[in-house]
């Protein structure tokens, strides 16, 4: 086999433990974790008011993935993971300081 195809092998597993445990730790089935990724914000204008649980359970996954690629990340694309990581962080504790303030 090429390395090519064992890194895409590798790759999708790597998706599919990610949903697997997103679907533990929001119990629900993957394919509504997947699809809540996927979708544009009910509200464009303002999707915090909108759907304040679903942005909360949506940037909980990106911190997540974000984590994830951090784990992985190669050499050069180290800094650019720990960024993509910190906003993740940041969005997720904005979303839940505006959920507290109601």
């Amino acid at each position: 086999m090429h390395i090519f195809t064992l890194i895409h092998l590798l790759m999708v597993l790597i998706c599919i433990a990610i949903l697997g445990f997103a679907a533990v730790f929001f119990k629900k089935e993957p394919g509504e974790i997947w699809k809540a990724a996927n979708t544009d914000y009910p509200d464009e204008e303002d999707p915090v008011q909108a759907a304040p649980v679903e942005e909360i359970n949506r940037a909980k996954v990106d911190l997540y993935i974000a984590m994830q690629d951090f784990d992985y990340a190669e050499q050069a694309f180290v800094d650019t993971s720990i960024y993509r990581m910190k906003a993740a962080e940041e969005r997720l504790n904005v979303l839940s300081r505006l959920q507290k303030a109601g």
